[in-house]
Protein backbone atom coordinates (compact mmCIF):
# COMPACT_ATOMS: atom_id res chain seq x y z
CA UNK A 1 0.00 0.00 0.00
CA UNK A 2 1.14 3.54 -0.93
CA UNK A 3 0.20 7.07 0.66
CA UNK A 4 -0.40 9.40 -1.59
CA UNK A 5 -0.77 13.55 -1.46
CA UNK A 6 -2.97 15.11 -3.71
CA UNK A 7 -2.05 18.47 -5.14
CA UNK A 8 -3.89 21.17 -7.39
CA UNK A 9 -4.99 18.66 -10.14
CA UNK A 10 -6.45 16.41 -7.75
CA UNK A 11 -9.07 17.49 -5.30
CA UNK A 12 -9.86 13.65 -4.25
CA UNK A 13 -9.60 10.16 -5.72
CA UNK A 14 -11.66 7.46 -4.97
CA UNK A 15 -12.25 4.10 -7.05
CA UNK A 16 -9.95 1.48 -9.30
CA UNK A 17 -7.58 1.75 -11.91
CA UNK A 18 -6.86 -1.56 -13.44
CA UNK A 19 -5.24 -2.89 -10.74
CA UNK A 20 -4.59 -0.09 -8.62
CA UNK A 21 -7.52 0.59 -5.83
CA UNK A 22 -7.39 4.73 -4.72
CA UNK A 23 -9.03 5.22 -1.39
CA UNK A 24 -8.89 7.23 1.66
CA UNK A 25 -9.08 7.16 5.44
CA UNK A 26 -8.49 8.85 8.32
CA UNK A 27 -5.11 9.37 8.34
CA UNK A 28 -4.98 10.91 4.02
CA UNK A 29 -5.27 8.89 0.69
CA UNK A 30 -3.82 6.02 -0.09
CA UNK A 31 -3.35 3.81 -3.18
CA UNK A 32 -3.29 -0.25 -3.45
CA UNK A 33 -3.09 -3.41 -5.40
CA UNK A 34 -6.45 -5.13 -6.27
CA UNK A 35 -5.92 -8.15 -4.56
CA UNK A 36 -8.37 -10.94 -3.44
CA UNK A 37 -7.45 -11.34 0.73
CA UNK A 38 -6.37 -14.27 1.28
CA UNK A 39 -5.29 -15.53 4.97
CA UNK A 40 -1.56 -16.33 5.84
CA UNK A 41 -1.06 -18.13 8.48
CA UNK A 42 2.72 -18.80 10.36
CA UNK A 43 4.22 -17.98 12.96
CA UNK A 44 5.26 -14.70 13.29
CA UNK A 45 1.56 -13.70 12.33
CA UNK A 46 -0.44 -16.06 14.83
CA UNK A 47 2.21 -14.05 17.27
CA UNK A 48 1.55 -10.46 16.28
CA UNK A 49 -2.53 -11.56 16.39
CA UNK A 50 -2.17 -13.10 20.11
CA UNK A 51 -0.49 -9.63 21.43
CA UNK A 52 -3.20 -7.65 19.51
CA UNK A 53 -5.84 -10.22 20.83
CA UNK A 54 -4.24 -9.60 24.66
CA UNK A 55 -4.06 -5.85 24.01
CA UNK A 56 -7.79 -5.57 22.82
CA UNK A 57 -8.87 -7.42 25.80
CA UNK A 58 -6.78 -5.62 28.28
CA UNK A 59 -8.37 -2.05 26.60
CA UNK A 60 -11.63 -2.91 27.39
CA UNK A 61 -10.84 -3.52 30.90
CA UNK A 62 -9.67 0.05 31.72
CA UNK A 63 -12.29 2.60 33.19
CA UNK A 64 -13.43 5.67 31.16
CA UNK A 65 -10.98 7.96 33.03
CA UNK A 66 -7.98 5.73 31.93
CA UNK A 67 -9.13 5.59 28.37
CA UNK A 68 -9.74 9.14 28.05
CA UNK A 69 -6.09 9.55 29.59
CA UNK A 70 -4.81 7.84 26.35
CA UNK A 71 -6.79 9.87 24.01
CA UNK A 72 -5.06 12.56 25.46
CA UNK A 73 -1.84 11.51 25.17
CA UNK A 74 -2.32 10.25 21.44
CA UNK A 75 -3.54 13.94 20.68
CA UNK A 76 0.23 15.48 22.10
CA UNK A 77 1.99 13.04 20.80
CA UNK A 78 1.23 12.51 16.70
CA UNK A 79 2.73 10.00 15.04
CA UNK A 80 4.75 11.05 11.40
CA UNK A 81 3.99 8.69 8.40
CA UNK A 82 6.04 8.17 5.16
CA UNK A 83 5.16 11.60 3.71
CA UNK A 84 6.05 13.51 6.89
CA UNK A 85 2.46 14.01 8.18
CA UNK A 86 1.73 14.09 11.23
CA UNK A 87 -1.52 11.58 12.47
CA UNK A 88 -3.14 11.32 15.12
CA UNK A 89 -4.48 7.81 16.48
CA UNK A 90 -7.29 7.32 19.02
CA UNK A 91 -6.59 6.61 22.40
CA UNK A 92 -6.90 2.71 22.02
CA UNK A 93 -4.29 2.99 18.99
CA UNK A 94 -1.96 4.32 20.82
CA UNK A 95 -2.48 2.07 23.76
CA UNK A 96 -2.10 -0.80 21.34
CA UNK A 97 1.41 0.82 19.44
CA UNK A 98 3.01 0.90 23.34
CA UNK A 99 1.85 -2.32 24.37
CA UNK A 100 2.36 -4.78 21.17
CA UNK A 101 5.91 -3.18 21.68
CA UNK A 102 6.22 -3.89 25.14
CA UNK A 103 4.35 -7.77 25.42
CA UNK A 104 6.17 -8.49 21.89
CA UNK A 105 9.59 -7.65 23.74
CA UNK A 106 8.41 -9.91 26.42
CA UNK A 107 7.66 -6.71 29.28
CA UNK A 108 4.58 -6.14 31.32
CA UNK A 109 1.80 -3.96 29.82
CA UNK A 110 1.05 -0.55 31.03
CA UNK A 111 -2.19 0.82 31.97
CA UNK A 112 -1.58 4.60 32.03
CA UNK A 113 0.29 6.60 29.17
CA UNK A 114 4.16 6.95 30.02
CA UNK A 115 5.22 10.09 30.94
CA UNK A 116 8.66 9.99 30.09
CA UNK A 117 10.68 11.14 26.73
CA UNK A 118 11.62 8.39 24.43
CA UNK A 119 15.33 7.13 24.53
CA UNK A 120 17.69 8.69 22.29
CA UNK A 121 18.98 6.86 19.57
CA UNK A 122 21.75 4.90 18.98
CA UNK A 123 25.18 7.03 18.30
CA UNK A 124 26.82 4.09 16.56
CA UNK A 125 25.69 1.18 14.11
CA UNK A 126 27.03 -0.86 12.13
CA UNK A 127 26.31 -4.54 10.62
CA UNK A 128 28.19 -7.31 8.92
CA UNK A 129 26.04 -10.03 7.66
CA UNK A 130 27.83 -12.99 6.54
CA UNK A 131 26.08 -15.60 4.50
CA UNK A 132 29.37 -18.47 4.72
CA UNK A 133 28.82 -18.21 8.54
CA UNK A 134 24.53 -17.63 8.57
CA UNK A 135 25.27 -14.67 10.60
CA UNK A 136 24.57 -10.99 11.46
CA UNK A 137 26.40 -8.74 13.81
CA UNK A 138 25.62 -5.49 15.20
CA UNK A 139 27.85 -2.79 16.36
CA UNK A 140 26.32 -0.56 18.35
CA UNK A 141 26.90 2.24 21.12
CA UNK A 142 26.06 2.85 23.78
CA UNK A 143 27.63 -0.31 25.18
CA UNK A 144 26.33 -1.24 26.94
CA UNK A 145 22.74 -0.06 25.96
CA UNK A 146 21.11 1.27 29.43
CA UNK A 147 19.29 -0.96 32.61
CA UNK A 148 15.20 -0.45 30.66
CA UNK A 149 16.90 -0.40 27.06
CA UNK A 150 16.93 -2.66 24.20
CA UNK A 151 17.31 -2.91 20.98
CA UNK A 152 14.50 -2.99 18.27
CA UNK A 153 15.71 -4.24 14.61
CA UNK A 154 13.50 -4.40 11.61
CA UNK A 155 15.13 -5.56 8.50
CA UNK A 156 15.00 -5.45 5.18
CA UNK A 157 16.84 -7.75 1.77
CA UNK A 158 16.62 -8.05 -1.99
CA UNK A 159 18.02 -9.86 -4.33
CA UNK A 160 18.02 -7.43 -7.08
CA UNK A 161 20.98 -4.97 -6.92
CA UNK A 162 18.70 -2.38 -9.19
CA UNK A 163 16.35 -2.17 -6.40
CA UNK A 164 17.19 0.57 -4.06
CA UNK A 165 13.68 1.73 -2.18
CA UNK A 166 13.08 -0.87 0.69
CA UNK A 167 10.38 1.07 2.88
CA UNK A 168 7.79 -1.52 1.90
CA UNK A 169 9.97 -4.45 2.57
CA UNK A 170 10.98 -3.75 6.23
CA UNK A 171 10.10 -6.91 8.66
CA UNK A 172 10.33 -6.99 12.42
CA UNK A 173 13.25 -9.43 13.09
CA UNK A 174 14.39 -9.21 16.69
CA UNK A 175 14.40 -7.66 19.97
CA UNK A 176 17.20 -7.39 22.17
CA UNK A 177 17.84 -8.22 26.25
CA UNK A 178 18.17 -5.15 28.25
CA UNK A 179 21.21 -3.07 28.67
CA UNK A 180 22.11 -5.12 25.81
CA UNK A 181 25.83 -5.16 24.89
CA UNK A 182 27.87 -4.28 21.52
CA UNK A 183 28.03 -7.55 18.94
CA UNK A 184 24.62 -8.35 19.23
CA UNK A 185 24.04 -11.69 16.79
CA UNK A 186 20.74 -12.32 14.75
CA UNK A 187 21.59 -14.10 12.14
CA UNK A 188 18.96 -17.27 12.88
CA UNK A 189 16.10 -14.58 13.52
CA UNK A 190 17.13 -13.10 10.39
CA UNK A 191 17.13 -16.35 8.03
CA UNK A 192 13.83 -17.51 9.53
CA UNK A 193 12.37 -14.20 8.02
CA UNK A 194 14.02 -14.13 4.66
CA UNK A 195 15.98 -17.51 4.36
CA UNK A 196 19.42 -18.22 3.66
CA UNK A 197 21.47 -15.76 3.00
CA UNK A 198 23.06 -15.23 -0.40
CA UNK A 199 26.61 -13.44 -1.30
CA UNK A 200 25.72 -9.74 -2.48
CA UNK A 201 22.26 -9.48 -1.41
CA UNK A 202 21.58 -5.83 -0.85
CA UNK A 203 20.22 -5.14 2.95
CA UNK A 204 19.01 -2.22 5.37
CA UNK A 205 18.89 -2.66 8.72
CA UNK A 206 17.44 -0.12 10.67
CA UNK A 207 17.82 -0.18 14.74
CA UNK A 208 15.73 1.89 17.28
CA UNK A 209 16.63 1.98 21.13
CA UNK A 210 13.29 0.73 23.07
CA UNK A 211 12.92 1.43 26.64
CA UNK A 212 11.14 -1.54 28.05
CA UNK A 213 9.39 0.49 30.62
CA UNK A 214 7.07 2.53 28.16
CA UNK A 215 7.62 0.73 24.48
CA UNK A 216 8.14 4.47 23.68
CA UNK A 217 10.90 3.96 21.01
CA UNK A 218 13.89 6.50 19.88
CA UNK A 219 14.25 7.75 16.51
CA UNK A 220 15.97 4.91 13.72
CA UNK A 221 19.03 4.66 12.81
CA UNK A 222 19.30 2.73 9.41
CA UNK A 223 22.75 1.18 7.66
CA UNK A 224 22.72 -0.60 4.40
CA UNK A 225 25.73 -3.41 2.81
CA UNK A 226 25.77 -6.25 1.15
CA UNK A 227 25.85 -9.86 2.58
CA UNK A 228 29.82 -10.90 2.57
CA UNK A 229 30.83 -14.34 1.62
Amino acid sequence: MAKIMLGSLAGAISGGLGNDVFSHGRHGYYVRRRVVPTKTMNANTLNVQNILTICARYWGLLDPQEQTAWGTWASAHPITDRLGQKQVLFGAGAYNQLNCRLLRAGDTAILTPPTASPPAPLTTLSAVLDASAHTAILTTAPNPLGANNRLWIEAAIVNSPGVNYMENAFKLIAVSAKNQATGYGFGTALELRFGTLLTTEKYQIRVSVMDSTTGLLSGPVTVPGAVVA
